[in-house]
């Protein structure tokens, strides 16, 4: 169930899982590399948010991804870069 656009773009969005209740970040791709996201997720990196599913429909890539709270780097950068000259 699509909860809610996450940043200023609206391809990522938070969703959760009817079920289980659990929070997941759903993307969805128009321009992509399948391979890469393969990759990333069978190589589970410290880091990076744990991939769970890729589907490939017609010219989309959609990755359901693990949704990990707290600030983007965006706003972290901004909170604590933004009196740099």
């Amino acid at each position: 169930k699509e909860i809610s656009d996450i940043g200023k773009t609206e391809n990522v969005k938070l969703v959760k899982h009817i079920e289980t209740g659990v929070l997941y970040v759903k993307k969805t791709l128009s321009v992509y590399d399948a391979d890469l996201y393969k990759t990333l997720k069978d190589s589970k990196l410290d880091g990076i948010p744990e991939i769970h599913h890729i589907i490939e429909t017609n010219n989309e890539l959609i990755i359901i991804e693990e949704y990990i709270n707290g600030r983007t780097l965006q706003q972290e950068l901004e909170a604590n870069y933004s009196q740099l000259p």
